[in-house]
Parts: structure tokens; sequence; C-alpha cells
């Protein structure tokens, strides 16, 4: 059939048209339509469909094989349409080549590779399924930020407990989340308490927040000048409202006789399990107090919380 006009066509099969308007096609067959146009196809099957416009209200139609075509509608699902302008939304995407800016594509378990865009671009499927193009600059920054995340700080001449540094968390922990808090200090020859190291997490990033892991050494410094290394490890073992975090101390320092650790003591490690956590609560920060105890003399330097793993 050449440069035909059907109306109204329903339930019918329409095979090897050919510079043809179809129009209100419900619940049809069209095979091989050829420069043609299709308006309010609903619930049909378009199979060949080339140099075409496939109409301004196709519903849930199945089109095959539809090249240099405007598709325009809503619930479509569409196959191997290559060089073509697809336009609505609810659509269902397979084999799609040589799509131009897509900003914001949903892929259910399909492999996504892409040819197109800017050499300073890739394609990235977040964990909401959607596809979408982000700069390397951007991707390099989040990276380096969430994947390897390091915050440093300073304290001198402490006494007390003293909050040194905090990182923030929420919506980038998951079970297996891990966390290592690290940190040199010199002390004078004041001060023969033993240490405390609370790791806290909260939303003020300072001393009112919770304790969640609390590290009492009781091992007594001695008034000798040192230099010690502070690291502690924490693994998220449960995500959730109810969450567990696994710790381990290490210190280690300069001297044998002394100083930060009682004499003859070269190192010294402590393990402490959280209670139930609510890891779920949003603006966390988790962060480390120090006390070195009465009359001591701190000088905190370094210290750095890196995570790996982070979620979700």
């Amino acid at each position: 059939m050449i440069q035909g006009y059907y109306y109204s066509t329903k339930r019918s099969s329409i095979i090897s048209g050919r510079s043809n308007k179809i129009n209100r096609s419900l619940d049809s067959a069209i095979l091989g339509s050829c420069d043609s146009y299709l308006q309010q196809t609903e619930r049909s099957t378009i199979i060949s469909g080339g140099t075409s416009i496939i109409g301004k209200s196709t519903v849930s139609s199945t089109i095959v094989t539809s090249c240099n075509a405007t598709i325009i509608g809503s619930g479509n699902c569409i196959v191997s349409s290559s060089y073509s302008t697809v336009i609505g939304k609810g659509l269902t995407l397979s084999s799609e080549e040589n799509v131009v800016n897509v900003s914001c594509l949903k892929i259910n378990s399909v492999p996504v590779t892409s040819t197109t865009g800017a050499s300073t671009c890739m394609l990235l499927h977040d964990t909401d399924r959607y596809v979408r193009y982000r700069t390397l600059g951007a991707v390099a920054s989040e990276v380096i930020d969430l994947f390897s995340t390091a915050r440093t700080a300073t304290a001198s001449a402490i006494a007390a407990d003293t909050y040194l540094l905090s990182l923030p968390i929420s919506g980038y922990i998951k079970s297996g989340t891990y966390y290592k808090i690290y940190f040199t200090a010199t002390k004078t020859g004041a001060g023969v308490a033993s240490p405390t190291f609370v790791v806290r997490i909260g939303t003020n990033g300072t001393t009112a927040d919770s304790a969640a892991l609390t590290f009492n050494t009781s091992l007594a410094q001695t008034a000798l000048t040192d230099i010690g290394r502070f690291e502690i490890d924490l693994t998220v073992t449960n995500y959730g409202v109810s969450s567990i975090i696994l710790g381990t101390l290490h210190i280690s320092h300069s001297i044998t006789n002394g100083g930060f650790l009682p004499s003859g003591r070269a190192v010294a490690m402590l393990t402490v399990n959280s209670t139930a956590v609510n890891l779920t609560t949003a603006g966390l920060l988790l962060g480390i107090s120090v006390n070195p105890g009465a009359a001591a003399n701190w000088t905190i330097q370094n210290a750095t919380i890196t995570t790996l793993n982070p979620g979700p």
C-alpha cells in the first residue's frame, strides 16, 4: 500500500505501508511502515518504522527497529531504535544507540556503556539505578572526598578531654565500612595518669556527642618526655538503627623506659566493641576525643580520620 490514508484502524494488520498517514491505530500491527506519520497509536506493535513520526500520543505500544524516527509518547517499549529522537516518560529502552542529551536515564539490570559526550565526562550508574553523565573533575573530587576521606587537626598542651576532629558519615555507611583514626603526639615530663580515648558519634562535633567506644587504657604514663603514635581501627559490622562497631586501639612510642606507656612496654593494644548505635540519623559526625589525664601536657599532631568501603 503506497501513499494511503488510514483512519481509526482497530485490531488491524497493515503491511508494507509507505508514505502513509495512520491516525488512531488501536491494538494494531504495523509492519514495514516507511516515510509514514503515525498518530495516536495505542497498544500497537510497530515494526520497521523508518523515517517516521510515531504519534504525539503513542501509549503502551511496542516499537521494533525504528530508524531515523521521532517517537513521542509514554509507556512504550522501544527495541533497537537507532538515530531516533525519543520524547516522553515511562519508556523502556533496550539496545538504544546514539541517543543524545539523555540527562537522566533509568536502566534496570542492563550494563551501560557510552561512546557519546565529551572526553572529560563519564556515565555513572548510581545506586538509585539512574544513569547520569558526570565530569571527571566532579567524580574525582567525590572519590577523594568519600572513598579516602581525610581530615587533619592539631592540639597543644592538652590535659583534659579534648575533641580533636570529626568526619561526616551520614549517607556513607554500610555494613563493612571501615574507619581509621590516626595521630601522633608528644608529651612533656608532666603527667602520670592513664589516658582515655573516646570515639564519639553525634551531630555536634564536640565532646557533647555520645561516646560510642571508650578505650580506658589503664596504663599509667611515666614522667618522661616521649613521642607516641596512636591508631584506632573501626569496622561497622551491621548497619542500621542498632549498629555495632568493632574497635582496636594501638599505641607505640619511641622510648622503652616509660613516657606514654609504663616502663618496659613498647606497644599496647586494646579492643572495644560498641553497644548498639543508631547510624541512620541525618547529619552524623564520627569524631575522637582524648583525655591525657590530670597534669599531663600533650601536643597532638597530624590527627587524621580516613574511611574505606563507604556506603550505601
